[in-house]
Parts: C-alpha cells; structure tokens; sequence
C-alpha cells in the first residue's frame, strides 16, 4: 500500500459497476470489453 500512497504505482480502473451489474462485468471481462481493473461498488 506504501507503493500507492508515494506515487510509485498507479492503478488503471477501467470501469466501475453496481454490485447489481456484476453480471454485465462477468460478460465484459469474458468478451474482453475492458481494460485495466473493474470495481464493483455498493
């Protein structure tokens, strides 16, 4: 985490989905319709 906090790694959210669309962020990943990392959120 130490990484993060000084800048020295970034990370790339592609795309936040509802916890609800989970489903939509599966077909996604699968179709390979996304790059850097997903987020689910409440």
């Amino acid at each position: 985490m130490s990484w993060i906090a000084d800048g020295s790694l970034t990370i790339r959210i592609g795309h936040r989905y509802d916890l609800a669309d989970a489903g939509q962020a599966h077909k996604d990943l699968q179709g390979r319709h996304t790059t850097g990392k997903l987020l689910l959120t409440v």
